[in-house]
């Protein structure tokens, strides 16, 4: 038997045994294990496959019949699970060529590392010194680069600078590579001003695609910070002969303008050096795919899509080759353009050969419509789970579950498996747009992850979102009536807090922030799991998490002191605060009235480098409407439009409610029709109608979802638990790679 025969009968979903099985396979297929090059040929091809987990069994049957493996064929097969990112299948794999051949390699126990940092299990890289040592072997510079950045990752400098430390004394001193590391890493602590200088330092010893690797992660730190300027100069040090990058000189959100007492011009950090100054960069730094996407991706934030489009044609008149991620960024920006036809076309195309994926495109796609016209051919781009996470978000917001249904059984068809973002988007939808309580939610996370799937951090976001959410909408109450009942004998404040409906503190920090839900909940019972799981990998709070607990602790329980606490346990773990963090804590002062300090936390955050946005002034401005001053609403709403911050439904919504609190109705209805345009142009037809329907109408127009919604009726509830039971059983009928053989192979053959 050829090895492409016994391949295509894998491809086909035949099994090892299920060949060996067979008398007409099965003894040309055990001669072919006896031949020890053939057996390292047909284990790396049969990692490429839809079952990956077959390699290891190939291996295991060779060893079995007395064929003496190298370490080479382990090493080259970690190699290709790694590019497939079948992370799980690696660890297992390590072991068992130690319990097979009695040792391993360093590039070996690399792997296994690399593979619990991508699956966060940062409980085992505690105990990777002590397996190095057990196998007589030494860390290479590699194997202290991916500790660090495994530590990064988790938000655990303590243990990351002891780390480096630890490679020092090794022998492996700090180099252009270890900054270039770093930079690439510390996203997730935010845009530190030393890191990013002793990257930009690194750039004259590094070259080729390690200094792209370098200029794009600090230009990725730009903008995450929103510092556009700044962004724009991590640009100028790319080689500039051919640029193709045209990107708009206004960022969209600059706040050098008009900022009146509030000091809208945020201290950027040292700007880097120009390589036209006189000591260029020794050689031209290349753009490559990855710095499209990252322009892209932002162009996609700041809801410009036509732009982002066209830097991705920018980037094919460049001669620069798109890639899977990038092309799953143009999916996103034909759906942002409300151009799903285009869209869906380029991942169909990409399916080309599947017929049966083909009669379900045509759900999305009417005949009546006709192919969309590419612009480009996507031929040769391999599929990948980021397009069809492109496709699943589109779909979900334009079709809801139903759609997402539908995308599930063509990446089925596609033999393409979900990952932890497929089940963000879900999740996130979910909490978005179908108004779904936490339990339904945590129900669809429990049923997920009983197909083998583990928990992640982002998980927990979404969780938490929709509590807060909830909580806050019981604590508060909806709509302007609540604070007009202090201003007017005719209303009544509704809002109350009930103690055993709120969430608490647990005696933990990590992985919650903190927050616990309420023990008389259900939810609280399904959460318990979760919270295991990452607590068992040692996955520490991120700052997301974090944020959520400042306001959890400002807000829902008006505990300042509190919040304030957490905030500098966030700035002592080595991570900057954004302006989510100071956004929570100026939220926290203006519901207990204290507008001064909200202010002084405003201008706190523009010292800090934070760029002030449109939540942060509707704070301020819900704040003097609370207190009813509508005059002072108005000033703070003048002085964010000077500072070129564009107006949103709920910004609108507050210096409208300003008014409506103090009694003047016939204003608030005439603020609410003169701020419209910052919108869309006012409908004429709406002249005449109520300030109640008025205002229903205007929030309507909030594309973002993230205000007060109305809660689900019952029949709206048991629809979308009968949508979300059928896409949940497509899901689960999906063929999995694991097997639980394979998954389980580490802890019960453990040797080191």
């Amino acid at each position: 038997m050829m090895l492409s025969e016994i391949v295509s009968l894998l491809e086909a979903g035949r099994s090892v045994e299920h060949i060996l099985q067979d008398n007409a396979t099965s003894a040309l297929f055990s001669e072919h294990l006896l031949d020890r090059e053939n057996t390292r040929k047909l284990a790396k091809a049969i990692a490429r496959t839809r079952s990956p987990q077959e390699a290891h069994r190939v291996i295991e049957l060779a060893h079995k019949m007395g064929s003496p493996l190298k370490q080479n064929v382990y090493e080259g097969v970690s190699h290709q699970l790694a590019e497939a990112k079948h992370w799980h299948l690696i660890p297992s794999l390590v072991v068992l060529g130690i319990n097979n051949t009695g040792r391993t390699t360093v590039r070996l126990l690399n792997w296994r590392i690399r593979a619990y940092v991508e699956m966060n299990h940062h409980a085992s890289l505690d105990r990777v010194f002590e397996e190095f040592e057990q196998q007589n072997l030494k860390p290479n510079r590699r194997t202290f680069h991916l500790l660090i950045s495994g530590h990064v990752r988790n938000r655990n400098l303590v243990k990351a600078k002891a780390c480096l430390h630890r490679m020092e004394e090794a022998g492996f001193h700090l180099d252009s590579s270890s900054h270039a590391l770093l930079v690439s890493v510390y996203r997730s602590l935010g845009p530190d001003t030393l890191v990013q200088a002793r990257a930009f330092e690194a750039l004259r010893d590094v070259y080729g695609s390690t200094a792209t690797t370098v200029l794009n992660s600090l230009l990725q730190l730009r903008l995450d910070a929103h510092d556009f300027p700044g962004a724009m100069q991590v640009l100028s040090l790319f080689d500039r002969d051919n640029d193709p990058v045209n990107l708009a000189p206004n960022s969209g959100g600059s706040t050098t303008r008009g900022g009146g007492k509030y000091h809208l011009s945020p201290k950027r950090p040292p700007p880097l050096p120009s390589r036209t100054r006189s000591d260029p960069m020794p050689n031209p730094v290349p753009f490559d795919v990855a710095t499209f996407s990252i322009l892209i991706n932002h162009m996609l934030t700041r809801h410009e899509a036509p732009q982002a489009v066209k830097i991705f044609h920018n980037m094919i008149a460049a001669g620069i080759r798109p890639d899977a991620p990038v092309v799953a960024d143009l999916v996103r920006a034909y759906f942002a353009m409300g151009d799903e036809v285009s869209a869906v076309c380029i991942v169909e195309k990409l399916c080309e050969g599947h017929e049966e994926a083909s009669r379900l495109f045509n759900q999305f796609i009417p005949v009546k419509e006709g192919k969309s016209g590419l612009s480009f051919d996507p031929k040769g781009i391999p599929l990948s789970i980021e397009i069809f996470n492109a496709l699943m978000d589109g779909i979900l917001g334009t079709r809801g579950l139903s759609g997402g249904d539908v995308v599930l059984r063509i990446m089925s068809i596609c033999h393409i498996k979900p990952d932890t973002q497929t089940i963000d988007l879900l999740i996130a939808h979910l909490d978005k747009h179908e108004r779904a309580f936490p339990q339904i939610i945590l129900y669809a996370l429990k049923e997920i992850y009983s197909t083998g799937v583990s928990p992640t951090l982002r998980h927990v976001h979404a969780v938490l979102r929709s509590v807060m959410r909830h909580e806050k909408q019981l604590l508060r109450g909806s709509g302007w009536n609540v604070p007009a009942a202090k201003f007017s004998s005719r209303r009544h404040d509704l809002s109350r807090y009930p103690e055993d409906r709120i969430s608490g503190v647990s005696k933990s920090f990590d992985p919650t922030a903190g927050i616990e839900l309420p023990r008389s909940q259900f939810a609280s019972i399904l959460m318990r799991p979760i919270v295991k799981s990452l607590s068992s990998r040692l996955v520490r709070s991120d700052r997301a998490t974090i944020a959520m607990r400042i306001r959890h602790d400002a807000v829902h329980k008006s505990d300042l002191e509190s919040a304030r606490v957490i905030f500098r346990g966030m700035l002592a773990r080595g991570m900057h605060p954004n302006e989510y963090h100071f956004s929570a804590l100026m939220e926290g002062y203006t519901h207990k009235g204290e507008l001064k300090a909200a202010k002084d936390v405003f201008n706190s955050a523009v010292r800090a480098g934070i760029t002030p946005n449109v939540v942060m002034f509707t704070i301020l401005i819900v704040g003097h409407a609370r207190q009813g001053d509508p005059g002072s609403a108005m000033r703070v709403f003048r002085n964010m439009v000077a500072a070129g911050i564009k107006p949103d439904v709920p910004a609108i919504d507050a210096v409208a409610s300003a008014y409506f609190i103090v009694g003047a109705y016939k204003r608030a209805k005439q603020v609410l029709t003169r701020l419209w345009s910052h919108i869309e142009p006012f409908p004429a037809k709406l002249h005449s109608v109520s300030l109640l329907e008025l205002t229903r109408t205007f929030r309507s127009l909030h594309k973002d979802d993230g205000g007060i919604r109305k809660r689900l009726t019952n029949e709206e509830s048991l629809l979308l638990r009968q949508k979300l039971k059928g896409l949940v059983l497509t899901w689960k009928s999906m063929k999995t790679v694991r097997t639980k053989r394979h998954i389980m192979v580490s802890s019960r053959r453990r040797v080191m």
